[in-house]
């Protein structure tokens, strides 16, 4: 439930945001300057003990998130933190955030459906709606996720 109201959050801040930028002028994940992504990269190397996996279902897509058990506490507390950060931006700080957490705001903003289920090794978390305008939003702000991830594991190696 909580990861729901932090992804409420990222809604309400990509309204914000908006109008200010267009999603073009940023990339897709900013790991550092995001103010939601930047609490995944505590402790530092966390990143590196989890795994962010995505798939598309004909209504949506679904995000299975793992966490090593070493990093489960370190996990809960940035998911905290991000809890924390949409509080602020729910009353109207403004912040900068990617690409990626402004799409899914605006995916959120548009109707989709999100269900959160935590798991032993992590969360699941789906995204869907009735609407084939929205699916196909649905749809492609997977592809560029799956996209910028593959480009970001090219360069590490």
């Amino acid at each position: 439930m909580k990861k729901l109201f932090v992804l409420s959050m990222c809604a309400a801040a990509a309204l914000a945001v908006l109008p200010a930028r267009a999603a073009d002028d940023v990339p897709w994940f900013d790991m550092e300057k995001c103010g939601m992504c930047s609490a995944l990269l505590e402790p530092e190397g966390m990143l590196q003990h989890m795994t962010w996996d995505h798939y598309p279902f004909a209504t949506g897509m679904i995000t299975v998130t793992t966490i090593e058990p070493d990093y489960a506490d370190a996990y809960a507390t940035a998911c905290k933190k991000m809890e924390d950060t949409g509080a602020k931006l729910a009353q109207g700080e403004q912040m900068y955030l990617c690409g990626h957490c402004t799409s899914y705001g605006m995916l959120m903003m548009s109707g989709a459906k999100l269900e959160s289920f935590e798991t032993e090794a992590g969360e699941v978390t789906t995204m869907s709606s009735t609407d084939p305008d929205v699916i196909a939003k649905i749809h492609a702000h997977l592809e560029k996720t799956q996209e910028a991830m593959e480009a970001a594991e090219g360069s590490e190696g």
